[in-house]
């Protein structure tokens, strides 16, 4: 909501409820999404598994009804090494990485089924995410160093990856995407930087920009114009001013082994999973700084998701995920 909505309706933006932020510890899953079901009315939560460790067993994908809090159906059994997951915002498909067989699993939701043979994508795919309109779907894949574009329409590859950071190297890890869907961010491990993909070209634009001590999990502000990336190595967040897509600012301490990052639907905090010190840390996005002390969790807190909105609210959404 923005602050004219607010005043019209004669409210302070501190006096809105605010949404509740999930940390998950690390588990046996590695992917989380929620996909509105307008049959059940209520969120169906695709998690992926493994059963082997850390990801070289036969994967597999289970599915939750928030109505029941229950499994609604058979688990799914896909590639080696599930990874990430995505939902199209239509909800009729799920795309699910196998890391160990580089191949990307195309799921019918409704049906619980593969819906078509298996994608060849590069080495290690990891996060997968689709963009706002639906027409396209980017997967990182770690060993290549290569984003490989995908058409749902098809489900077929289009051209023949997009080279990011060193790709000689590998390195690609975690992908934000705009809410207006034209840029793609890419965090690349291995070279402590992030590429930018202009999605109507599909090729990368500028410089990579260089960030903090192996950058991991990236994530756009609900207005488009901030990315907010953590550093793993360097226990650090580094914030993005995507109009020159340039580093603003000093980079912001926060805990140890900085995994995950999450940012609230009004954009006002980004919630970081510390791993290394089992915390959340919260960042006011205004300031750029710490907005309090850190939040103990317990366990590996890898994964961060958000309510759509305020507490009791029945609005759907399309997609909510936590890379674990």
């Amino acid at each position: 909501m923005s602050r004219s909505a607010d005043a019209r309706l004669g409210r302070k933006r501190n006096d809105l409820p605010r949404p509740r932020v999930f940390a998950l510890a690390l588990v046996a899953v590695t992917m989380v999404v929620l996909a509105w079901s307008a049959s059940a009315h209520a969120y169906r939560v695709f998690v992926t598994t493994n059963a082997g460790a850390p990801y070289d067993g036969v994967g597999s994908v289970a599915s939750i009804s928030t109505g029941t809090d229950a499994l609604d159906r058979p688990t799914l059994e896909l590639g080696k090494g599930a990874k990430g997951i995505a939902v199209t915002p239509d909800g009729r498909r799920a795309y699910a990485t196998n890391n160990y067989d580089a191949k990307v699993s195309v799921i019918d939701t409704a049906s619980n089924t593969r819906a078509t043979a298996d994608i060849d994508v590069g080495g290690y795919p990891g996060e997968v995410k689709v963009t706002p309109d639906g027409s396209t779907v980017y997967v990182a894949n770690h060993l290549d160093g290569v984003v490989t574009v995908i058409d749902p329409a098809t489900n077929k590859v289009v051209g023949t990856g997009i080279p990011i950071g060193a790709p000689s190297l590998g390195g690609g890890y975690s992908i934000a995407i705009t809410p207006d869907g034209t840029r793609v961010y890419v965090t690349n491990a291995v070279d402590n930087t992030a590429s930018v993909i202009d999605t109507s070209t599909n090729t990368v634009i500028g410089p990579v920009i260089p960030l903090g001590a192996k950058p991991f999990d990236i994530e756009v502000t609900p207005d488009g114009s901030r990315a907010y990336v953590v550093n793993l190595a360097a226990g650090s967040v580094s914030v993005i001013d995507t109009a020159t897509n340039a580093v603003v600012g000093p980079d912001i301490a926060v805990g140890d082994d900085p995994d995950a990052i999450a940012i609230s639907p009004d954009g006002s905090r980004a919630y970081v999973a510390n791993q290394g010190d089992k915390d959340v840390s919260v960042i006011n996005t205004l300031t750029n700084s710490l907005a309090g002390p850190d939040i103990p969790v317990g366990g590996l807190p890898s994964g961060l998701a958000f309510t759509p909105t305020a507490p009791g609210s029945t609005s759907p959404i399309s997609q909510v995920a936590a890379f674990l």
